[in-house]
């Protein structure tokens, strides 16, 4: 009986160790199966946010009734059901807490909300003054870009000399390019950006249409003369080129400020 037993013994240590380890199956990803929409991450105290939860999955065990989430800390948020599917997140004080997806078999989500004073919510969501500053900037440039509009049209339709058509550019150089370029140069001087960051990049814009409008004065000159002078077009094309660049920087100018202030195109 002894032997049998340390035979029996013997057999399940062997058993166990022919036997593959317990293999945990990953959890799934819980947002390939479910969206869930916060309609904020900052709320004041007091104040609520709506988590929107919804289904994507038509084949999953996975339920409204388990999507239920949780707050990593009751005494700065509250949670509660708002219908069927959605839920109403609360700011109690202060601070900042999570909401949690914690569902057995998918992976854990976790939603950060801060919850602030209702003063400091308040000036949180005034528009900085960069940003308005930036609208009514745009506005005034919105106002007189028509001329260049009207010049860079006329211009793309007479860059070509083709050997026939020098009275037609300088027609088109003389009554219409000229003019508005000069009416676009005129303008822009008189506009006074609202704060030294965009009058800076407003400085670079001037540079770059001066120069260009320097380039086609060059070219009407060059178009009254009976004979062009390709010597007098590539000065005028160089000097044009030299505007091109000052414009490149203006718009990269631009771009940068956009970007760090978060104003969107």
């Amino acid at each position: 009986m002894k032997r049998f037993s340390q035979c029996f013994i013997l057999c399940t240590m062997v058993f166990a160790l022919l036997m593959p380890s317990t293999v945990f199956a990953a959890d799934k990803k819980l947002l390939n199966e479910a969206s869930i929409t916060l309609s904020s991450d900052v709320i004041p105290v007091g104040g609520t946010i709506k988590i929107k939860v919804r289904l994507l999955a038509e084949m999953t065990s996975l339920t409204y009734a388990k999507l239920t989430p949780e707050v990593s800390d009751e005494s700065i948020l509250t949670v509660e059901l708002d219908g069927y599917s959605d839920y109403i997140i609360t700011g109690v004080q202060e601070g900042s807490a999570e909401v949690v997806f914690n569902i057995p078999g998918w992976t854990e989500e976790r939603y950060p909300i801060t919850v602030l004073s209702k003063a400091a919510y308040e000036e949180k969501l005034k528009t900085p003054q960069e940003v308005i500053d930036f609208t009514t900037y745009s506005n005034q440039i919105a106002a007189i870009i028509k001329y260049d509009e009207i010049a860079s049209e006329a211009y793309d339709k007479n860059r070509i000399d083709t050997g026939t058509n020098r009275k037609q550019r300088y027609t088109a150089f003389n009554n219409v390019i000229l003019p508005n370029y000069t009416k676009l140069v005129v303008e822009a001087k008189k506009i006074k950006a609202p704060n030294p960051e965009l009058q800076a990049l407003h400085e670079i814009l001037l540079k770059a249409i001066k120069t260009q409008l320097e380039a086609i004065t060059m070219m009407k000159e060059g178009l009254y003369k009976t004979k062009i002078s390709s010597t007098a077009f590539n000065a005028a094309n160089k000097k044009m080129d030299e505007g091109v660049k000052y414009e490149g920087q203006f718009v990269d100018g631009i771009n940068k400020y956009q970007k760090k202030y978060g104003i969107q195109d």
